[in-house]
């Protein structure tokens, strides 16, 4: 029963929010643990955390108790208490070769994935004509479009084109900086200065801000800097090589530009906040008006940036990283242009690769595998469903909950919000620590 309605709750979610991802904080409803480890979250990420789960794994019985003996564990609570809480558990997971983590809503996920899959199939082989604008014809013109690799490859970069060569073409950094703009103010892509986020006053949430949000760190922080990292940063660097070859470089200019893209990245990711730094707003909530944004981006014309990007005219605008924007600034003068110039390059190639070319795709698919730990990729079919998926969310979810969310789910799924709900009131109201106006609030 647990699980049907996790499976239901599950639905709603994929209904709501993005179709085909994966959450990220999943909590064991079938394990039953003591009551000091009931709050304790039954995740399991082999690699990193933010890969989705697409395909289906051998999955340990779910109905079966997981209760820990600590006679004959092998883990101490008080050396690795995730571990000691969850290593029954874990110890009957087998992930497959095309998995990158295992969690409860990742096996939920792949399920629902497949069935996403028959829609698509269905759409893909009836033959109808569907009104346009319809999910239907929208979801079937789509999957035509991904899985035509021709078409791909002749299309090249397409719309993004022009403001490639606007970037590549940079006689200076003014140009350089106004070619980043139009490309961020009109697609979203950003590399090393001209990215923004409108979001929620982390201090008013009832107004919206705009954030002026970090630089692409491409691999990361955590592994250009980790002392056990190296080898991932090496595979990096061949794969920003051969991406920049595939792009038309030289085997000579390929070399050169990666060895400039991995002296700039050193050099942000050294005044980078830390991904636990990054969840501290007493650090990320920094308000900026027009006047102090230009005086920390001394290299740069603001208003003309922010008109570009069309967020100008604000009160106030959110600068997420101080530090990086101070190296940032200092990065911008005319000796590193052409470095520059090849940093945000490979950014534009590398977030558009998946989208691109057979060859393309592949390099991006085989770095991806390579830093998750994954060993066989999950072939042309089920890449293309799946990004078929992740480019029409919402169209994907009304015909999934029109067709596998009944009202009797809807009421169990209610129902299953409204326990939630009162287990917080007993709780909430069980803390002394809390003044009785307190608890009424919370």
């Amino acid at each position: 029963m647990k699980k049907r309605i996790a499976a239901l709750f599950m639905a709603v979610v994929l209904a709501l929010q993005i179709v085909g991802c994966g959450a990220k904080n999943d909590q064991n409803t079938d394990t039953q643990t003591q009551s000091t480890q009931s709050s304790i979250k039954d995740n399991f990420h082999s690699v990193k955390p933010d890969k989705d789960n697409d395909e289906a794994q051998e999955k340990p019985n779910t109905d079966e108790t997981d209760e820990v003996d600590e006679e004959n564990t092998e883990v101490r609570y008080q050396d690795d208490y995730y571990e000691f809480v969850n290593q029954n558990l874990l110890s009957k997971i087998e992930l497959a070769a095309t998995d990158a983590h295992w969690d409860w809503f990742g096996e939920l996920n792949a399920v629902v994935s497949s069935e996403m899959e028959d829609i698509i199939d269905e759409l893909a082989n009836d033959g109808k004509q569907y009104e346009k604008g319809s999910s239907e014809q929208k979801i079937k013109d789509m999957y035509e479009c991904v899985t035509n690799m021709e078409n791909r490859s002749q299309t090249g970069l397409g719309p993004l084109k022009p403001h490639m060569d606007s970037i590549r073409n940079a006689s200076s950094i003014e140009e350089y900086v106004d070619a980043l703009a139009h490309l961020s103010g009109e697609f979203g892509f950003s590399s090393i200065v001209g990215g923004y986020s409108i979001m929620q006053d982390k201090a008013d949430s009832s107004e919206y801000a705009v954030y002026m949000m970090y630089a692409d760190t491409l691999i990361g922080k955590e592994y250009i800097e980790g002392e056990n990292t190296q080898e991932y940063v090496d595979l990096y660097l061949d794969y920003i090589n051969d991406m920049l070859m595939e792009f038309g470089m030289t085997a000579s200019e390929a070399a050169a530009s990666t060895d400039s893209i991995e002296k700039l990245l050193r050099d942000i990711c050294a005044s980078t906040l830390t991904t636990e730094q990054k969840y501290d707003p007493s650090i990320t909530y920094n308000v900026y008006t027009v006047q102090d944004l230009q005086g920390l981006y001394t290299n740069v014309d603001v208003p003309k940036m922010l008109k570009t990007l069309r967020v100008d005219g604000q009160d106030k605008y959110i600068v997420m990283d101080v530090e990086q924007a101070k190296k940032i600034n200092s990065l911008l003068v005319e000796e590193n242009l052409q470095a520059l110039k090849d940093y945000s390059t490979f950014v534009m190639l590398n977030d558009t690769a998946e989208y691109a070319n057979a060859n393309y795709a592949k390099l991006s698919d085989d770095m991806q595998n390579a830093l998750y730990g994954i060993t066989e990729s999950w072939g042309d079919e089920k890449t293309w469903k799946k990004l078929t998926q992740d480019m029409l969310p919402w169209d994907f979810g009304m015909i999934y909950v029109k067709e596998h969310f009944s009202a009797k789910d809807k009421e169990a799924v209610e129902e299953m919000i409204e326990q939630i709900l009162e287990e917080y009131e007993e709780i909430i109201n069980r803390q002394e620590w809390m003044s009785e106006a307190t608890r009424k609030k919370a």
